[in-house]
């Protein structure tokens, strides 16, 4: 036979063989390869390793199935496999005594060659290598040994067998000495007598005889100590008797026979104990079953034999230990006529009085043999007449239960016996098991209910065992033998599984128990009143325990615990009578995070249940369960609010399983319930608010778990789709997802570049999951700012803007406010124990004096995410829905939130911080509420007191409000709020007094002194945000009044320097202040019509100041002069003066201006289509930057170049597809030159001003501006025809002979005559003259290309040469003019040869 290790393989190869050869072969090879693992490492652990952990049956899968496959292939050769076996086994011992470098050692126990590190250790080493073959050994064996039955082997394989086994046992005498207690091995060794006993129990069912003769033969040795023989006994307690065919049950009985005569002759106790204790093993298993077999002559032989022998020693206290059980199991065994006639004297004699006495140990085996009597008296004897078995049964009562006692007799046994004693009862006698047993235990019908802990807990668990029997209709209970797991296996604790359902009226009424059902729910329902009022709510977790450790606290209420957790888990099994839905739901829920784990368990699994089962019942379980949660379960105990969201995740992603579900079977009753239940049962906004107020909490953790609410929540809106009276909202994670990017894109801009790099993450990686986990850092000193630094700061803010969560997601938040306000005053009761106070002037005495300020805990995140979530979400006073939240506490509104927090804004350090950030992002609608709190405040700040003292005071005042009040005006509170403004638009006169009085504090400073930064900074801000903060237009000019706006602009030029240029290095000195000051006078500058009516005219200072800034150096300076120009220009529409400076500066030598200028223009044309402007000024500009060098001037001219088409060019209002065409087909360097062209062709009307424009703009344009201007000059010059002075028509018609014998281009529209007049002649000839004259040189090919396009009319060369010739005659200077002239006519040459060969020849004969 191969192996995969040949050195390890007993079994050689044979040659050749048949595919069950082969097979087997493999099979074995498999097998030793896998043992060789195990057995490695087994040999490889610490010296106390147990081999049960690592050997058993059940442990590994791979050797489980091995060890199965051996058992089918020995059915056909059982001979060759014990003989491989057997080889394994001795080649493997032989290898460990002959070579221990095979054993190892733990790292920690060895040395740097891997051998042990003492011979003594070395020997153990080796000892556990060979126990550990012996018991893969024994499993193999009891794995093929029942197959001896159909296969028979050589006698010397049973021989073999039976000498391991006995010499195990023989062994184990030994091992009692008290050194060899001391090896590590010994509990091994041990276990491996075990497994051969049982190996011997496989062995006698089809070898019994032998076992047999091997055992007396043993057992009768003289040589042998009474240690010896009673562990050659123990050794037999795995043998089972062979219940059929009869021949072979006799035999058993004659065995047994003798080892009850051996037992009898026997003269040593500990002897005659150990073969008492096989015989009840041996027997109970035949007593459970046995029925005709007791009549049978050997079994009655048996019986009498022993019985009388028993009885007689059953009395005495010394020798109830060995014979109570005896004679239990030989009454069990009896015919029914010798039980009836002998059990009641046994049980009055021996086993009621041993359940009185004091010893623990007797009284477990006196109760264990009453409740086996009992099931053959009640079960297999079905009792005997009404009187007589009610007169028995009594008995045991009383005497197990003692009237007027609390508790139990005997104390301390398990109390499952008693309620398997009452099962056996009720199978004969269910109402008298029910009226006089288990109503009596819950102490039903008494006046006063009292609490009996054991009493209670056996009655409940008895009830719900008989309902449980009945309405599953099984059979007789099997009697009690209670077998211990087998060595070979390990110990699996089969648990048994009730039902779940509820038990209705209609299936007690089937069962028989319709009359006592209502008094056991009346019970449960008293006891879990006061059992929830004792150890319920006074031990929750969330409960401070002072003075003792949980283990004492819960040791001391142990008995009522038990019998709470009875009660919990009957539950829904039998529901407590006068106990609505709410009050069970919250019930179970405090159980959940009891001190008691276990009973936190049952109540989790009490509630799975009723939600798994019960569809009608979810939404208001899981409503109440949210309820509990947010009111109950505080911050200050992160695990169990952890904990407890992971229950609740469960509740919702079961229940979404079962809706959809394929097999889904109760849509029709959840729907129908769902019509009945109206909208405030849907449970959705409530979980989704739970989702929200968890959001907050400072633990990463914690932000995780109510992240996968939400997306469970959303999974199981989408399931419920199309039920009736659900709320069509969109759910909360949809909102959270839309928004997440733009929070993450706000967070990283509040990161330096280096911080940026550090986080090494990718866009996709950038979730709201990974913001969650990001540590939180606290908010510095510097205002709203450093509050925002935070990551999940910010996140909580962006998620509550007005159009996210408050209008999407309207009912969650709606929910969630009272919780968010309660759980913020917690919060903060933990930071100050104080408490938060409303008073103005007086302060909590961690704040008084200098004392120091509240430091940066978990607390004050926690808080501080609290007070901006309220802060976000509190709805206005006016519009108070109900008068209580969902905890029975008044329901609080905003003014109450900012009557406790708006006192904060006067303290000094952190909490100030945040208390001005969160109410700067007040919730819209309630930004009254706020006003109204701070009126106080602003009156103290705007007070003109001369005292000193309270000056600083005051100015920090301004400070804070000025900083509320600008963060609220950017989070829209002017926008929305009806209260900012008055109803004709205006500011409120609260507001406006607020900023008359900061304005005032300023004009009375002395001129030069600019003291307050802080205050200026925000005051800046203020005044931008609030106008920005209101939608453009007429809401935005009735703010504030012309002269209000006047005097702050003047105010905020003090500040940045209005005259002075704005650049770097101005900035620098006060970058924060001088940029907000920018903003302000911007923002009034634009807010309507300029406030001056000379303040746009010609020459006005304040083009000097959008010069400075379209000038200046840094980026968002300049971006705030585009923005200030583009506003400008749309609200003084009626001013050309405006128009005129901006179209100039989009030439300006300065690139950057230009652009910033140009995009003002365009955007302002693309926002109001029916802007008053100059066409041809607007067109010229819009070509001019066709040729811009960067891409978005160019793409931006473009777009507008086709508003203009389809404005003023096209006839239809569409833009052409030729010039689409045009746009899409030019290229950079020639683009210009398309379009001008095309304009050109297809509007020549536009020539003569188009021209007029483009020499107005040519000395303004750069110098790459002015060779952009000369190339698109050329197609306009091609449309001209000059006119003489004798020509009196504005417009030239030439006859068709002579255009046709010009060259003209093919795509003309003109034909036959060009665009000319007598003006236009002089415009272009003095222009082009002066272009040629003074930029000539600069610009020559563009130069000479204007002079030939002018020459394509015939008639305009020798109108040219004419001028040229009348203007050197009359020019003083003759040379100069002559030296022009004749560059004109080389650029004539160079295009039009012949024809200025023929004018000239022509001159000259004239």
């Amino acid at each position: 036979m191969t192996s995969a290790d040949q050195s390890t393989s007993p079994v050689p190869e044979a040659d050749g063989g048949s595919a069950g050869e082969f097979v087997l072969k493999k099979l074995f090879a498999g097998f030793v390869a896998v043992s060789e693992r195990k057995l490695q490492h087994a040999c490889n652990q610490p010296l106390d390793y147990s081999l049960a952990k690592g050997l058993v049956r059940g442990e590994d899968a791979q050797f489980d199935q091995i060890l199965s496959a051996l058992n089918e292939v020995s059915s056909f050769c059982l001979r060759s496999m014990l003989t491989a076996i057997f080889k394994w086994r001795d080649m493997q011992i032989e290898q460990c005594r002959s070579n221990p470098d095979l054993t190892s050692l733990s790292n920690s126990e060895t040395t740097d060659t891997g051998l042990p590190a003492s011979k003594k250790d070395r020997a153990h080493f080796i000892e556990r290598r060979e126990l550990a073959v012996e018991f893969v050994f024994c499993l193999v064996l009891v794995e093929v040994m029942p197959r001896l039955s159909v296969h028979p082997v050589p006698e010397s394989f049973i021989h073999s067998i039976e000498d391991l086994a006995f010499t195990h046992f023989k062994l184990q005498e030994s091992l009692k000495d008290h050194r060899a207690l001391s090896s590590p091995n010994v509990t091994n060794m041990r276990k491996i007598a075990d497994l051969y006993a049982e190996v011997i129990g496989v062995l006698s069912q089809s070898r019994f005889h032998s076992v047999r003769r091997r055992f007396f033969l043993e057992i009768r040795n003289p040589d042998y100590s009474p240690a010896t023989v009673i562990s050659i006994i123990e050794g037999m307690s795995f043998v089972r008797v062979k219940m059929f065919p009869v021949e072979e049950l006799e035999q058993w009985f004659v065995f047994l026979q003798e080892c009850a005569r051996f037992f009898l002759d026997c003269p040593r106790e500990k002897i005659k104990a150990a073969m008492s204790a096989l015989l009840v093993e041996i027997l109970l298993p035949v007593a459970a079953v046995i029925n005709l077999e007791a009549s049978l002559p050997v079994a009655k032989k048996l019986v009498s034999l022993l019985y009388g022998h028993c009885m007689e020693h059953a009395r005495r206290a010394r020798y109830s230990n060995t014979y109570i059980p005896l004679a239990t199991v030989l009454l069990a065994i009896s015919e029914q006529t010798f039980f009836l006639n002998n059990w009641h004297l046994f049980l009055v004699q021996n086993l009621l009085p041993s359940l009185k006495r004091g010893d623990t140990k007797i009284h477990n085996i006196a109760l264990v043999s009453l409740y086996r009597l009992v099931w053959v008296y009640m079960v297999r004897i079905k009792g005997e007449s009404n009187k007589t078995t009610m007169l028995r049964l009594r008995t045991v009562l009383d005497t197990l239960f003692p009237r007027g006692q609390r508790g139990v007799n005997p104390k301390e046994m398990p109390l499952n016996i008693f309620v398997k004693l009452i099962q056996f009862i009720a199978r004969e006698r269910l109402e008298y098991a029910m009226q006089e047993v288990i109503l009596e235990l819950l102490s039903q019908g008494k006046t006063k209910t009292a609490i009996y802990p054991e009493r209670m807990i056996i009655g409940l668990r008895a009830f719900l065992m008989i309902t449980d029997s009945l309405e599953k209709k099984e059979g007789d209970p099997p009697m009690p033998i209670n077998p211990g797991p087998l060595p070979s296996r390990g110990v699996s604790r089969v648990k048994n599984r009730f039902l779940s359902n509820t038990l209705s009226d209609e299936t007690a009424r089937k069962i028989g128990i319709s009359q006592f059902y209502p008094a056991v729910r009346r019970a449960l329902d008293g006891i879990l009143r006061s059992l929830d009022h004792h150890v319920g709510r006074q031990l929750t977790s969330t409960n401070p325990q002072t003075g003792k450790s949980v283990e004492e606290i819960l040791s001391t209420v142990k008995p009522k615990l038990d019998l709470l957790k009875t009660c919990v888990a009957a539950i829904p099994r039998i529901l407590p009578d006068n106990t609505n839905q709410e009050y069970l739901t919250d019930l179970l829920s405090r159980l959940t995070i009891h001190l008691d784990h276990e009973l936190g368990r049952a109540a989790a699994n009490s509630l799975h249940t009723m939600v798994t089962n019960y569809p009608t019942w979810r939404h208001s379980i899981v409503q109440v369960f949210v309820q509990f949660l947010l009111r109950d379960v505080p911050d200050s105990c992160p695990l169990v609010l952890e904990a407890t969201l992971k229950l609740l995740i469960q509740f919702v992603r079961d229940w979404r399983q079962l809706v959809t579900s394929p097999d889904r079977q109760t849509g029709a009753e959840e729907s129908s319930e769902e019509q009945k239940k109206g909208e405030e049962g849907y449970c959705i906004p409530w979980v989704e608010a739970c989702g929200l107020v968890t959001l907050c909490s400072y633990r990463s953790v914690t932000r995780r778990f109510s992240l996968v609410l939400l997306k469970e929540v959303r999974s199981l809106h989408e399931a419920l789709a199309g039920q009736p009276n659900r709320v069509e909202e969109t759910p909360v994670m949809d909102i959270i997802e839309l928004a997440t990017p733009a929070i993450v894109k706000r967070y990283l801009s509040t990161l330096s570049v280096a911080q940026r790099t550090e986080l090494r993450v990718t866009n996709q990686a950038l979730t709201l999951t990974w913001l969650a986990d990001r540590a939180a850092c606290f908010l510095e000193q510097g205002g709203s700012r450093a509050a925002m630094r935070d990551p999940w700061a910010l996140c909580l803010a962006g998620l509550m803007e007005p159009s996210l969560l408050p209008k999407a997601c309207q009912s969650a938040t709606r929910l969630a406010w009272p919780y968010l306000y309660h759980r913020m005053a917690k919060a903060y009761m933990v930071l100050d124990p104080a408490g938060l106070v409303a008073d103005k002037g007086d302060k909590p005495s961690s704040m008084r004096g200098k004392g120091r300020p509240i430091v940066s805990t978990v607390e004050t995140f926690l808080w501080r995410n609290y007070f901006i979530f309220a802060s976000c979400s509190a709805p206005p006073s006016s519009s108070q829905e109900s008068s209580q939240d969902g905890a029975g506490r008044p329901f609080p509104t905003a003014r109450d939130l900012f009557q406790r927090v708006v006192p904060l804004i006067r303290w000094d350090g952190e909490i100030r911080e945040v208390a001005v950030t969160a109410l700067g992002l007040v919730n819209p609608p309630a930004f009254g509420d706020l006003v109204e709190q701070l009126q106080p405040v602003i009156h103290d700040a705007l007070e003109q007191r001369k005292d000193v003292k309270r000056r600083r005071r005051r100015e920090a005042l301004k400070i804070q409000i000025t900083r509320v009040f600008s963060l609220a005006a950017e989070h829209g509170c002017f926008q929305h709020s009806h209260v900012a403004r008055t109803e004709h638009g205006q500011l409120s006169p609260v507001l406006l007094d607020f900023i008359e009085g900061i304005k005032s504090h300023f004009d009375s400073e002395k001129e030069g002194v600019h003291s307050y930064p802080e205050l200026r900074l925000h005051f800046a801000g203020l005044i931008a945000n609030i106008i920005n903060g209101v939608p453009q237009g007429e809401s935005r000019m009735l703010l504030l009044s012309p002269v209000t706006r006047q005097g702050l602009f003047y105010l905020f030029a003090t500040w940045c320097g209005l005259w002075q240029r704005v650049d770097v290095d101005t900035l620098a000195r006060n970058p924060q202040i001088s940029f907000n000051s920018l903003q302000a006078m911007s923002a009034l500058l634009c807010c309507g019509p300029v406030f001056q009516a000379d303040g746009l005219e010609k020459n006005s200072l304040l083009y000097r100041w959008l010069d400075n800034m379209l000038n200046c150096k840094e980026g968002r300076v300049q971006a705030l002069g585009q923005r200030t120009v583009q506003l400008l220009l749309a609200n003084n529409a009626n001013c050309p003066t405006l128009l005129r400076w901006v179209v100039d500066r989009c030439y300006d030598n300065q690139p950057g201006a230009a652009q910033l200028c140009f995009h003002a223009l365009a955007t302002t044309m693309e926002t109001f289509p029916d802007y008053p402007f100059d066409m041809v000024t607007v067109l010229h500009v819009v070509l001019f930057k066709t040729a811009d060098p960067e891409p978005s001037v160019r793409e931006r001219a473009m777009q507008l170049l086709q508003l203009l088409d389809s404005r003023f060019l096209s006839e239809s209002g569409h833009s052409r597809p030729e010039l689409l065409g045009c746009l899409t087909g030019g290229t950079y360097s020639q683009s210009h030159i398309v379009f001008s062209k095309e304009l050109a062709t297809t509007n020549p009307e536009l020539t003569f001003p188009i021209f007029s424009e483009m020499v107005y703009r040519f000395e303004m344009a750069p110098h790459s501006g002015q060779r952009s201007i000369l190339q698109y000059m050329v197609p306009w010059l091609a449309n001209m025809e000059l006119v003489e002075e004798n020509q009196s028509s504005p417009y030239i018609a030439h006859s068709t002979a002579a255009h046709a014998s010009w060259p003209r281009p093919s795509s003309a529209v003109l034909q036959g005559t060009g665009w000319g007049s007598l003006d236009g002649t002089k415009l272009v000839l003095h222009n082009l003259l002066y272009i040629t004259a003074k930029f000539g040189e600069e610009h020559t090919a563009e130069v000479e290309g204007l002079w030939s396009a002018l020459c394509s009319w015939q008639n305009n060369l020798r109108i040219t040469i004419n001028y040229l010739a009348r203007l050197t005659c009359a020019c003083g200077n003759m040379a100069v003019m002559v030296q022009h002239a004749k560059r004109i006519m080389v650029s004539f040459s160079h295009s039009h040869a012949s024809a200025i060969i023929t004018e000239l020849i022509r001159d000259l004969q004239v």
